[in-house]
């Protein structure tokens, strides 16, 4: 048997097979609830889980793409001065997880010192891969999804998605300007509408959740998020803030956190993103 020849078998091989499945599903919509079937198997494709041990606990996070798998899997390495700022938690403490994507953080602090959660999240796109991690680790009772954004202000303002990091997982957005997480313009956007809040309007709320241990991640907008926060910022004990050291905000950060008088720390760990701040 020449190469050609098998080769030409290999491609009728492959077309016949793609035709088949292609048949397949064709006939499978016109069966009664033919279309739901279709949806339940792309949701057994995209359900797929990944498991993390830690210590005596182990997690789960629903995986649907290459992201959420990444961030599962690192959970532990990709940002380990937030995990040891974690562990050093006390038990039983309130913790706002701000910018908490699709949950990582906010299930593991749960799990490890049993916190009570809020998980402030705006993006639709992570929303239902954070509830389910909720549930798959079955802290439903411990952990609160606010579905909006923070800022300096009340109001509805336009969230930006990066085209780039246009999936589920993924970050870099921004509320009220398209901005990068160095405080420079983003061009390539999405965008949507969505409600705006400010830290002390939920504390004004619900006061039952005055925070212990904040923790911010939202690639550029920490200093609006901070500006409307100054009566939260003068409770909190402690505040972990992601903010690359290129941001043109950092110095006005670090000003407003020093008076609320809060104080920087210098932790020893290889990850240099977070700096965490104390009232001492």
């Amino acid at each position: 048997m020449t190469k050609g020849f098998r080769q030409k078998v290999y491609f009728l091989y492959r077309r016949s097979f793609s035709q088949l499945v292609r048949l397949q599903l064709i006939l499978i919509k016109y069966l009664p609830r033919g279309r739901f079937i279709l949806t339940d198997i792309g949701e057994k494709i995209l359900g797929e889980k990944t498991y993390v041990t830690c210590g005596s606990d182990e997690f789960q996070f629903n995986t649907p793409n290459w992201l959420t798998h990444r961030r599962a899997i690192n959970l532990l390495t990709d940002e380990p001065s937030t995990i040891s700022w974690i562990d050093k938690f006390s038990k039983n403490a309130i913790f706002w997880d701000i910018g908490a994507n699709v949950g990582s953080y906010s299930i593991y602090a749960a799990v490890k010192k049993n916190c009570k959660v809020v998980a402030f999240e705006p993006s639709f796109l992570n929303l239902m891969v954070l509830q389910k991690n909720i549930e798959l680790n079955r802290v439903m009772d411990k952990v609160i999804i606010f579905p909006v954004g923070l800022s300096d202000s009340i109001g509805i303002k336009t969230l930006y998605f990066s085209k780039e990091n246009f999936r589920i997982g993924g970050a870099h957005n921004s509320l009220g300007v398209p901005r990068n997480q160095y405080g420079n313009p983003m061009f390539e956007t999405y965008k949507t509408l969505v409600p705006a809040e400010t830290m002390d309007s939920f504390l004004l709320r619900y006061v039952g959740l005055c925070p212990d241990y904040i923790k911010i991640d939202v690639d550029g907008l920490e200093l609006e998020i901070l500006q409307g926060a100054r009566q939260v910022l003068a409770l909190v004990k402690e505040v972990s803030i992601e903010i690359m050291d290129q941001n043109q905000f950092y110095k006005s950060i670090d000003e407003v956190l020093v008076q609320a008088g809060l104080s920087r720390v210098t932790e020893n760990s290889s990850d240099t993103r977070n700096v965490i701040y104390r009232r001492l």
